[in-house]
Formats: structure tokens, C-alpha cells, sequence
């Protein structure tokens, strides 16, 4: 009788310890530091030959490795890719950093780190003379509140600029509202420029009004001999951007007593009737006309 012969297969795993080194990673500037750290590290004290390993013992072992870091003036962005320039002072105005402390300054900006701005569109030097592409000299009535306003500014001080008032109604009435029939009405014309402190005294023998309407005409005289408008500024108005109307009813007080009553106050806007704007100001003649059917006050002897 025979046997079948009964073969084992042993099949023997071997395992490879793969280390990797991520120092190749690292590229553009960058530099390596050799550092050292202490590892804890297990070993066999004893030893029989048909038991194995009876004890075991720990030790510390100093080991070394390799540390990365980018050279200064250079940075990543967590691709371990030294090649980011660095500048300080970081680079403003619209600057690029190309190299470790040196920026790429666009054509309205210059110095270290682009901090100064040129006469351009950023910082427009009109009406004004610029001088080394940084100095900005104003025109007589224009001025510069900021670094940035270049000399777009009125200045409220200069007399010469201010608009003349050629003309100045104020009509208060009173109309039917059933027919629009005027009632009683009286006018005052004021030019405080022609007369200055001049106050009309009108004598009705009416006390209530229902209408207040506004006349009146701003002439504007735009200085001479500007200077020619620089390249960067396209185009330019200088003119009259609105104007307002702050008309203010009050009650005296009667036999030294208090206020009786505030009357009323009230701020009209010229945008809505006369078409100017800042965009498109009155260069000339300003004209505004109001008429507020909303207006009710009482007014008696002594008020103003």
C-alpha cells in the first residue's frame, strides 16, 4: 500500500522597512539644520536558548535628523516651495514683492514699499502743478485736507470763489386750496451782499400761511488761468453742486417768559428742482426755485 507523500508548503513573509526621506521635497531657498532628539529604545537582557527573550530592558538613544526651513526673505505657501519673496515694509499702493525687500511699484506709487504716491489718478494733483512726481502745489482757492485728496478741496476761506446770490425771493402766502385762489401774500427779497445786515419789518394784518415759496440765483465765476489738465484726469467741472434753504418760523417770547411755541424749521434741498449735482455742477448761473404747499405757520407781531 503506498502512502501519499504529504508536502508543507511554508511560506516565509518577509517584510521590508521602507524609509522615506521628504528632505527632496523641499526646493527653491531653503536650508537644512542637523538636530538631534533622544529616542526610547527597547533590547533583551536575557537570553535562554529554548525560551527566548526572559527580560526586557529600555534605554535612550540620541538620534539625528534633518530640519528645513526657507532662507530669509523667503516663504511657501505649504508646497515646502521656498520661492515667495518676502518684503518689509510689505509693499503698498499696489506693489508686488519680487524679491526679498524689493517691490514692483505700478506707475501712480514709488519709493520703499511703494508708500509714495505720485500725481495720478490715486492721488489727482489738478487744479495744482506737481513737482518731482510727488509735490503737489494747489491752485489759489483749492486745498488738501488728506494725502490722498490732491487739490480737489474748496477752500471756504478764499472769498474770490464764493458764489454771488444775484437774486433771493421768499414769498409766504396763504391760498385756497379749493380753487388756488391767492388769499393774502407778501414778498421779502433778501441780498445780504448788497445790504449786509439788512431785516425788512413787514406789517400784515393776516396771521395764518399755507404757502412758502423760494426764488433765487447763484452766479458762480470759475477762476482764471488754471493750469492744464493732466493726462490722468479725462475731464473736469468746477461749478456749483447744490444748495440748500433753511428757513426757520419762531415764536418771541411774551413779557420776558418763555418760548411759547418753536414754530418750525425746515431744510430744503435744491437737487430735486434745479438739475445740478456734483456730477454735473452749475458752472454759471445757478438757478432754484421751491414752492412747499405743505407750509402752515402762525405768525404774530414780533415773530420772525
Amino acid at each position: 500500500m503506498k502512502m501519499k507523500q504529504i508536502t508543507v508548503l511554508t511560506i516565509v513573509l518577509v517584510f521590508f522597512l521602507l524609509v522615506l526621506d521628504f528632505s527632496d521635497a523641499w526646493r527653491g531657498n531653503y536650508y537644512t539644520i542637523k538636530r538631534s532628539r533622544w529616542v526610547r529604545k527597547i533590547y533583551c537582557a536575557c537570553w535562554y536558548w529554548w525560551w527566548g527573550c526572559s527580560y526586557w530592558r529600555y534605554h535612550w538613544k540620541t538620534e539625528y535628523y534633518n530640519d528645513h526651513f526657507c532662507r530669509p526673505g523667503w516663504t511657501h505657501n505649504g508646497n515646502q516651495n521656498c520661492n515667495i519673496p518676502v518684503c518689509r515694509p510689505y509693499c503698498r499702493n499696489g506693489g508686488t514683492c519680487v524679491n526679498p525687500n524689493v517691490c514692483d511699484c505700478p506707475s501712480w506709487s514709488q519709493g520703499i514699499g511703494c508708500a509714495s504716491l505720485t500725481c495720478s489718478y490715486k492721488r489727482p494733483c489738478y487744479p495744482g502743478d506737481c513737482k518731482s512726481g510727488t509735490q503737489c502745489t494747489c491752485e489759489p482757492g483749492f486745498e488738501s485736507q488728506s494725502y490722498y485728496d490732491g487739490c480737489i478741496i474748496f477752500n471756504s476761506s478764499h472769498t474770490e470763489l464764493r458764489p454771488i446770490v444775484g437774486k433771493s425771493n421768499v414769498t409766504i402766502s396763504h391760498i385756497r386750496r379749493t380753487d388756488n385762489r391767492v388769499d393774502f401774500m407778501f414778498i421779502l427779497e433778501g441780498l445780504e451782499e448788497k445790504d449786509p445786515g439788512k431785516r425788512d419789518i413787514i406789517w400784515s394784518n393776516q396771521k395764518r400761511f399755507n404757502n412758502l415759496r423760494f426764488e433765487y440765483e447763484t452766479l458762480f465765476t470759475p477762476p482764471e488761468n488754471l493750469p492744464e489738465r493732466p493726462v490722468y484726469v479725462r475731464e473736469s467741472k468746477i461749478g456749483i453742486a447744490g444748495s440748500i434753504i433753511e428757513a426757520n418760523v419762531s415764536k418771541v417770547p411774551r413779557n420776558g417768559g418763555q418760548i411759547r411755541d418753536e414754530g418750525s424749521f425746515k431744510i430744503y434741498d435744491c437737487k430735486d428742482t434745479s438739475g445740478f449735482s456734483k456730477d454735473n455742477p452749475a458752472e454759471e448761473l445757478a438757478i432754484c426755485e421751491i414752492n412747499d404747499d405743505q407750509f402752515r405757520t402762525l405768525i404774530e407781531h414780533g415773530d420772525w
